[in-house]
């Protein structure tokens, strides 16, 4: 029977009393599964209660990446431009924001709780703990060369940065219990003065805010929720968990993609795994900031704002559509559009009230784009026009959205549970399975074979130890034959095809005999510079993207090098353990759990060396198509020798054309080849910085396997009648799933 709104209810309370038997077990590994089970239950029931009460409401998410402009969005959206939410300047200001409708205007503040605090000051000490190791080996080293050096994890920098700019009026907020404050504002303008303290980049209770609930009384809101989420891979986990809980009763999304670095691998992995995930229905992708792309083709499109946008929205919208579809994205594709936040901004104010950033991109569009912003009344309608604000509002919030509320919903619910449902069955599959191996090994093992049988184990942890600190030993060896390899297939086979297209244009050559000058009209092929950017550049993304595809398989190898290593040692201690006291299948389990735990995987992020290299070959050519000879260089020929000439000139651009573009490919291999490095070089530390942690979980788990069949041997028969009971209900769980 599958899990639905209308039975998750009953089908959880007919578990619950078995379930609350199972988990007061008197045997330790019973009772540790269907704890872990019962976890993952209690969170699908809480979401079902989460829906059924949320029913009523419309929740809206703004998601993506720190700085790709979501308050701006929704400041834009909501607050007529107006900075009212604060902007992020790094990713521990960024905040998880609720905006929604009340009766009166408030705001209510949660801060983090001592237990919670405790956890940010224990990980801030482990970062001073890293810099101080790495400057005692070299003490001229400053703090900011051993943080960078170190490549510490983001959790404790984000701690580190928390718990330093705490001040001491915020700490004194900090209590047991989370704590929650209300305060009332008079009207938006009120409100934005309010909240800097609370949100702000330098609020005095910025470090210390968990999470900002905003009522407006504004009509516009009643029936949806809207939430300003912190930026994918939050480093705080506790915000992180927020954020997750309110992805899952979410009802639709506007996921914004920064437009200079589109929909790249992370903004495809969080739509994947995060979004997808969770049954979201209705995605919006915004490609944010439009006005930075449409200023990096600026000189290429001089005074052509038109063109410009054109180009740009086809050239993010083939991006979307390539990364969309290699993706693993199970759900109804995003609809696509793009906006300029800043640009909504710039057109709501008089001048006299911009930002610096603000002036800073009306003075590049009017230098690229004079024409269009000529005047302060088309300086206000181009930025709007480029905002698309208003078209938002109505084509998504209003009827995406709000229009078919119930409809997205209902759609959300069945969602939500199919999801819930095959999570369930897997994760009951995968514990049955452990449960079984635990069961037949205490049937095989008597009381008497418990010392050799830890004895047999210790041995195989000694040599699992050895061999990994050996891998460790090799493994500048083996990440450098991997980028070695990874660069082998990095071959760019452009066929130095510069395509062109046949124009007709007047030229002048010098009188032959006497009087002025001649005009002549000559036919020659000129090189077509759009297209030829446009096909090296797609033809370089997927070199980049196959190199990053073959790195990955590259890093994961290493990470099974480790596996297959440990493997071995078990296989071939299990033919030497010809009593059969051995149990590899549960050393398998703890082995398995432990790598999985370990993130020793680098990624290959070669957004900026795409975007690098783009810019680099678009301002290389701009320019450089013009075939341009005067009557000087044409000199005193005949008509058709100067046009001979013509061809000739055209001939010798479309070859310095075609050494510009080899070049750029040139130059830009060193770049390439240092990521590689540097990516394999974080797979060495990575493995480095977890080789200890990796042999104390083993050790311990094991030690902890082994004292629990120690004690179940002592009442064998009772503990294998409650093996055969849990499995027993673990398959009828099953049945009802």
């Amino acid at each position: 029977m599958k899990i639905t709104i209308d039975n998750y209810a009953q089908i959880f309370d007919e578990l619950a009393a078995n379930f609350t038997k199972l988990e007061q077990s008197e045997n330790n590994n019973v009772k540790k599964t269907f704890e872990k089970i019962n976890e993952k239950i209690k969170e699908v029931y809480d979401g079902g209660n989460a829906l059924r009460k949320a029913n009523s409401v419309l929740k809206i998410g703004i998601v993506g990446q720190v700085k790709a402009g979501k308050s701006s969005f929704l400041n834009s959206l909501f607050f007529n431009g107006e900075n009212v939410l604060p902007k992020a300047s790094t990713p521990m200001t960024a905040g998880l924001t609720v905006l929604q409708y009340g009766e009166k205007n408030e705001f209510e503040v949660e801060y983090y709780n001592a237990t919670e605090w405790k956890n940010f000051e224990d990980k801030a000490k482990t970062y001073d703990d890293i810099i101080e190791s790495l400057k005692s080996e070299n003490p001229s080293m400053t703090d900011e060369e051993a943080a960078k050096q170190s490549d510490i994890d983001p959790e404790y920098v984000a701690a580190k940065e928390l718990v330093t700019s705490c001040k001491r009026n915020a700490k004194m907020q900090i209590q047991e219990k989370s704590k929650i404050e209300t305060i009332q504002f008079y009207d938006v303008s009120d409100l934005q003065n309010i909240l800097e303290k609370y949100v702000g980049a330098n609020g005095d209770y910025t470090p210390i805010v968990k999470c900002l609930t905003i009522k407006l009384h504004d009509e516009r809101l009643k029936d949806i929720q809207i939430v300003d989420t912190p930026g994918v891979n939050d480093p705080v986990l506790s915000r992180e968990q927020r954020t997750r809980d309110f992805l899952r009763e979410c009802h639709g999304v506007f996921f914004l993609s920064y437009s200079g670095r589109f929909f790249d691998s992370t903004d495809v992995s969080f739509l994947t795994e995060r979004i997808g995930n969770q049954g979201i229905g209705e995605v919006v992708l915004i490609g944010s900031k439009f006005d930075s792309v449409l200023q990096d083709v600026g000189m290429k499109y001089r005074d052509d704002l038109g063109s410009a946008i054109d180009y740009c929205q086809r050239a993010l919208k083939k991006q979307y559509e390539t990364n969309i579809r290699t993706s693993e994205f199970q759900g109804k594709d995003p609809r696509l559009d793009f906006s300029s936040g800043i640009g909504f901004s710039i057109a709501q104010k008089d001048e006299k009230r911009w930002g610096d950033m603000e002036r800073h991109v009306v003075k590049q569009m009017k230098n690229f784009y004079p024409s269009f912003f000529s005047s302060p009344q088309d300086i206000k309608e181009t930025f709007l026009n480029l905002s698309q604000i208003s078209d938002i509002r109505e084509k998504y919030v209003e009827h995406t959205f709000k229009e078919r509320k119930d409809e997205i919903i209902q759609n959300k619910v069945n969602a939500y549970f199919s999801n819930s449902n095959n999570n369930l069955k897997n994760i009951i599959k995968s514990e049955r399975k452990k449960l079984c191996d635990k069961t037949e090994s205490l049937r095989n093992t008597e009381v008497g074979e418990m010392e050799k049988k830890k004895k047999n184990f210790e041995n195989i942890i000694n040599h699992i130890t050895s061999d990994i600190q050996s891998i460790v030993n090799r493994m500048n060896d083996i990440a450098e034959t991997s980028v070695k390899e990874c660069l082998n297939t990095y071959s760019f086979n452009w066929n130095g095809n510069v395509p062109t297209e046949t124009v007709t244009s007047t030229f002048t050559r010098q009188g032959t005999i006497w009087g002025g000058d001649k005009h002549f009209q000559c036919t020659y092929e000129k090189v077509k510079l759009h297209k030829l950017i446009g096909n090296v550049c797609a033809d370089f993304d997927r070199l980049l993207a196959s190199l990053s595809d073959h790195w990955s398989k590259k890093a994961e190898k290493i990470r099974k090098t480790i596996s297959d290593t440990i493997g071995r040692i078990i296989r071939d201690n299990e033919m030497q353990d010809t009593d059969g006291k051995l149990d590899g299948k549960v050393l398998r389990n703890i082995v398995d759990e432990t790598i999985d735990a370990m993130t020793n995987q680098a990624t290959l992020d070669l957004s900026d060396i795409k975007k690098r290299f783009n810019d680099g070959l678009t301002n290389s050519l701009t320019g450089k198509d013009a075939v341009v000879l005067d009557s000087k260089q044409i000199g005193k020929v005949d008509e058709t020798e100067a046009k001979n000439k013509v061809d000739t000139a055209a001939r010798e651009v479309r070859n310095k054309i075609n050494g510009i573009v080899n070049q750029c490919l040139s130059t830009i291999y060193s770049d390439v080849k240092g990521k590689l490095e540097e990516a394999g070089q974080k797979s060495i530390d990575v493995l480095k910085t977890n080789k200890d942690r990796f042999f104390k979980n083993i050790k311990e788990s094991t030690s902890g396997a082994l004292n629990n069949m120690e004690q179940e041997l002592k009442d064998k028969k009772v503990n294998l009648q409650l093996l055969e009971e849990a499995l027993n209900e673990l398959t009828k769980i099953g049945n009802k799933l």
